[in-house]
């Protein structure tokens, strides 16, 4: 019994070190590409090539939102489960800090692509 309840723990911990790491996998990526668009507004890059990277921000930013909240819900259990909620605690505020900074993203590269794509009437 209680090397089926470490394997269980053990999985547990795995699956949480896997959600952390492509957390901030898609977080870097979703910098980069922001990155290459200011880039891109000083080289000049064609407008179309502007909106897909617009679009590639949008989704990586909403893929980054989602995978902090489900981030924030398991460092929650962890804190109000665990024994170590110093950890936790850092890693509930480092998920809310990249889910802002994620929605910023968002809601920007939104705006700024429907106002570039203009009035279609």
């Amino acid at each position: 019994m209680k090397n089926k309840k470490n394997e269980y723990v053990k999985f547990i911990f795995v699956t949480h070190r896997l959600l952390q790491t492509v957390t901030t996998a898609f977080f870097i990526f979703m910098v980069f590409i922001s990155v290459l668009f200011v880039i891109g507004n000083y080289q000049e890059f064609l407008d179309s090539s502007q909106r897909l990277i617009l679009r590639y921000i949008t989704g990586s930013s909403a893929v980054v939102i989602v995978l902090c909240a489900v981030l924030f819900l398991a460092d929650l259990v962890f804190f109000l489960a665990g024994k170590n909620r110093g950890r936790s605690a850092a890693a509930m505020l480092t998920a809310v800090i990249a889910a802002a900074v994620a929605v910023c993203l968002f809601v920007f590269s939104g705006s700024v692509d429907f106002i570039s794509s203009g009035l279609q009437l």
